[in-house]
């Protein structure tokens, strides 16, 4: 994805946040997704879903919640792009 596209959608996902620190937590979560994804709907897709891995809670939510919980959602993803099925 061209770096200006990747910006556009980042910024249209970090104007629906509610607070500057949501926008802290949730960026390197969005990041990951698009790199792991490459499509900003299969990225905010996965962010929306409830996990299982995460007590049915979707991993927006979970990133959100704090810095340990964006964490989390990273590793997973980091999880993911190693070829481990999350």
């Amino acid at each position: 994805m061209p770096q200006s596209e990747h910006q556009s959608g980042t910024m249209d996902f970090v104007t629906a946040l509610k607070s500057p620190l949501e926008e802290q937590r949730l960026h390197p979560v969005y990041d990951a997704a698009l790199r792991l994804w490459h499509d900003q709907e299969a990225a905010e897709w996965f962010l929306d879903q409830p996990h299982p891995l995460l007590s049915g809670k979707t991993p927006r939510e979970v990133a959100a919640e704090s810095a340990d919980g964006s964490a989390l959602v990273v590793q997973m993803i980091g999880q993911a792009e190693a070829g481990v099925a999350i």
